[in-house]
């Protein structure tokens, strides 16, 4: 995925009214860290749009099993990503979608486990609560 082009007030602009920065929060940031930050967005937006995107797919019955997500919360696995390792073991909970993104593991097979396709992380078995990754260390459903 291509950065989007932002500068530092338009980054600053969408944070607080996308995800409720507060202005005494992103004053903190220096040069080094508005790099950082401008990842985090980024991996912010693709989980909010990921999330989006399974809440429509199961509004329309496309999706079987529970589905729990994780709107309003983007930034917890956004910026935890920032922290792991190759190699780190992670786990997480019901609620993890975002997590197994922001640890790696592909939308796509993330999407298709959801779809129940054996194309997806477990083979289609998981589905939404089960996602495991060898290749990323991820497992999911604690």
């Amino acid at each position: 995925r291509a950065r989007p082009s932002l500068d530092w007030s338009n980054l600053r602009a969408r944070l607080e009214v996308e995800f409720g920065f507060t202005e005494e929060e992103l004053s903190k940031y220096d040069a080094i860290q508005k790099d950082d930050l401008l990842k985090a967005y980024e991996m912010m937006q693709l989980c909010r749009q990921f999330e989006n995107a399974c809440n429509q797919a199961y509004m329309q019955g496309n999706i079987r099993g529970f589905m729990h997500l994780d709107n309003g919360q983007e930034a917890i696995p956004a910026l935890i990503a920032d922290a792991i390792k190759k190699g780190d073991k992670k786990f997480s909970y019901y609620r993890e979608h975002t997590h197994a993104l922001a640890s790696g593991v592909s939308p796509d097979a993330i999407m298709a486990e959801l779809f129940g396709k054996d194309t997806g992380t477990c083979r289609g078995t998981g589905g939404s609560m089960h996602i495991y990754d060898k290749e990323t260390n991820f497992q999911g459903g604690w």
